[in-house]
């Protein structure tokens, strides 16, 4: 198994996502299993036909364009007048994030250096395929010890 591996999930598996999260039935035993948001991002690709290494990619992807909108609003919060503490608990309460990340940023952001202050939180938080690429293999053999998903050969 490396990243070129083709994943599918087993006919035995059956899933709901609840608040973003998969739950994951093995049919033949009752045992469940639960994913986190990155796992259920994982497990909904699983199509038989797509290597591990480009969900990876595309994961990566999909959180790094999150990270870039969570800046751009919390700029935007920078640079509002008046009491921004009910906003800045509502951004993180959005981006599931503490609430003290966004306001130690506020005065770095609105601040003549704010260009560099955001592209160093961007790189900060960045995620790369080779990272989601190691944590993918690790939940893939998970889900293969527990008969949830099967390697998928193809030509």
């Amino acid at each position: 198994m490396d990243e070129n591996t083709v994943f599918q999930r087993t006919d035995n598996a059956t899933f709901q996502v609840v608040a973003g999260e998969a739950i994951v039935i093995r049919m033949d035993t009752g045992a469940y299993y639960s994913l986190n948001q990155v796992g259920t991002d994982f497990w909904e690709g699983l199509d038989g036909r797509t290597p591990l290494h480009q969900h990876a990619q595309t994961i990566a992807d999909k959180y790094n364009r999150e990270t870039a909108d969570f800046i751009t609003q919390l700029r935007q919060l920078a640079q509002a007048d008046g009491d921004v503490s009910h906003q800045a608990q509502q951004l993180a309460d959005e981006y599931d994030v503490d609430v003290t990340l966004v306001t130690d940023n506020l005065s770095s952001l609105a601040g003549p250096d704010a260009d560099a202050h955001a592209a160093a939180l961007a790189q900060e938080f960045a995620v790369t395929p080779e990272v989601v690429t190691a944590d993918l293999l690790e939940l893939a053999a998970e889900l293969l010890m527990e008969r949830l998903v099967e390697e998928v050969s193809v030509q």
